[in-house]
């Protein structure tokens, strides 16, 4: 159980890193579509059709919500970055120290950023440590 352990948080936090870049990307790129920079590109995309917000006549109004959507979604990928780089730092102390409290907080950021190799990385860790095994 402890290899095992080892193994599924290590490859936890290698996965946690190419979500952390994804994430960084995806977040930076709805954040700049969502820009007060963007007014005039959105506007265009609106009359030509190739921006569609459903339900709204309003070009103003078209242009708040598809701003708001676009600085909401980069807010998420945002706070999943965070949430991916503590993951992925926990997952490789967890790896060298093994103790209970880092694999308890190996499953929480696991499960809470997306990344369950690190919470079956952290499972298996306490598993390993009730049972003793070296």
């Amino acid at each position: 159980m402890r290899k095992a352990s080892r193994i599924l948080l290590l490859i936890g936090a290698i996965i946690s890193i190419v979500l952390v870049v994804t994430f960084l990307i995806l977040g930076i790129v709805f954040g700049v579509l969502g820009s007060p920079a963007m007014v005039d590109a959105i506007r265009a995309g609106i009359k030509d059709g190739s921006i569609v917000v459903e339900g709204v006549t309003d070009i103003e109004t078209a242009i708040q919500v598809y701003q708001s959507s676009m600085l909401s979604s980069a807010a998420t990928f945002f706070v999943l970055f965070g949430l991916n780089i503590a993951c992925a730092v926990l997952s490789f102390i967890a790896r060298k120290k093994q103790t209970k409290a880092l694999y308890i907080l190996s499953i929480v950021f696991g499960g809470v950023s997306g990344s369950e190799v690190s919470l079956l990385g952290g499972i298996f860790g306490l598993i390993a440590n009730a049972r003793g095994e070296e």
